[in-house]
């Protein structure tokens, strides 16, 4: 009994390769950890086992693919397998938390208390109790993200197959949810993870590295990059006494003041759930403030935390406006909808910085991305303030905070600079 792979290709439409993996073995109670750069064939890999691969997304799959014995080519049970995408904004369809925690027990004919127990022992777990009856659109994404695990682990199927569990998570809820991977595992369900969490990496059982091919060990992690210092000029962002929410709601954040100025690199830092999203949103002319004085003195772009709300051509040469700011060439003429996560979210801000220099609001700009994308990022942000332009981000990645010119705690219902 376990997830066996033998001699796997798969490669898409085009003879593009996807993954190549000469063994592969999950065993059920182990937690094994995909690393590796992102397009490296993570995703891929996930979607062959959860059997997503080639039903959903065409591709060519030649060798053995086993989960307990059954081909997932042919279909695989929710009992047997769940695969958890990397978005959660995608991944969740309950309209509320409570709704979401119970679907997948629901819909496996499980008896209504049996369904509500799990759901609510999930819950508890990832620290959402007392949000049952939260409406999911209103979430942030990282308090989503928690949600969509409690979906999948009240589930409690044989073999879990998470993309970036971690991803939109502050540290607190990066822990709270490390911790219930292993007390998953410790129960005897067999964890399939992809991840660039380096404390997920470290808790695993066994370690895989992801490009192209798949072989034993963990992806080597560079070092935070150095970025030059830059002289900020004229504030053309300002916020006064600004109070924001959402209409019917009480607000919430209030008498918020702050400032960012042209080539300055802004960063927004807090928990899940602290506002950051909602302050952001504001700020780039998305969601009216309730009260208090907003000036903003060039134009305005938004990067969302779902980057695919970016794209309404099928390929990213068509969407930018310019010469992309970023090293994104190897990405122009491939389609949207094959991106791995971290590509698509390269490719998204590229096409917000393409059309030059103004005040960039970018929610989590480094989610998702392997750590020297993540570097490079930091690195072309930090550019891209020397060149002119004005960015402030809401960030957990201490990378990002450590490069930026201003940083702002967004938390308990204000905003403190640091």
């Amino acid at each position: 009994m376990a997830i066996r792979i033998k001699g796997l290709r798969v490669s898409y439409p085009g003879s593009r390769l996807g993954v190549e993996a000469r063994s592969l073995e999950v065993e059920p109670g182990e937690l094994v950890a995909l690393t590796g750069p992102n397009g490296g064939g993570k995703t891929t890999l996930l979607r062959v086992i959860a059997g997503l691969i080639p039903s959903f997304y065409p591709a060519r799959v030649e060798g053995l693919v086993e989960v307990d014995g059954y081909d997932p080519r042919l279909g695989v049970d929710p009992g047997l397998a769940v695969y958890m995408q990397p978005d959660p904004t995608v991944q969740v369809v309950g309209v509320t938390v409570l709704h979401e925690a119970s679907l997948c027990p629901m819909l496996r004919g499980l008896p209504r208390g049996e369904t509500l127990a799990r759901a609510g022992w999930a819950l508890k777990s990832l620290g959402l109790e007392g949000m049952e009856g939260e409406s999911t659109p209103l979430l942030s994404s990282g308090v989503l993200q928690r949600v969509a695990l409690a979906g999948v682990a009240s589930c409690r199927p044989r073999y879990l197959l998470l993309d970036e569990p971690t991803g939109h998570l502050d540290p607190w809820a990066g822990e709270v949810v490390r911790g219930l991977l292993r007390r998953l595992s410790s129960m005897g369900l067999g964890l399939l993870v992809a991840t660039h969490d380096w404390g997920l990496v470290e808790a695993a059982d066994r370690v895989y590295t992801v490009n192209r091919g798949v072989n034993p060990g963990a992806w080597r992690h560079p070092q935070p990059p150095n970025t030059p210092e830059r002289s900020p000029g004229d504030r053309v962002l300002e916020a006064e006494g600004l109070e924001v929410g959402y209409p019917g709601a009480p607000p919430i954040l209030r008498g918020v003041t702050l400032e960012a100025r042209q080539g300055e690199l802004v960063a927004l830092t807090g928990p899940n759930g602290g506002g950051k999203t909602t302050l952001l949103r504001a700020l780039a002319g998305l969601l009216k403030p309730l009260r208090g004085k907003l000036r903003a003195r060039t134009r305005r772009r938004y990067l969302p935390a779902n980057p695919l709300l970016v794209f309404s051509r099928p390929r990213l040469r068509e969407e930018l406006k310019g010469e992309p700011p970023l090293p994104v060439g190897h990405l122009l003429d491939r389609p949207v909808a094959t991106l791995s996560s971290g590509e698509l979210q390269l490719a998204a801000l590229a096409v917000v910085a393409s059309s030059g220099p103004g005040i960039l609001l970018l929610d989590e700009p480094t989610h998702a991305l392997d750590p020297v994308n993540r570097a490079e990022v930091v690195k072309a942000l930090a550019a891209l303030a020397g060149a002119g332009y004005t960015i402030v981000a809401a960030t957990h990645d201490p990378w990002l905070a450590g490069a930026s010119d201003r940083v702002y705690r967004v938390e308990g219902g204000g905003v403190s600079q640091l």
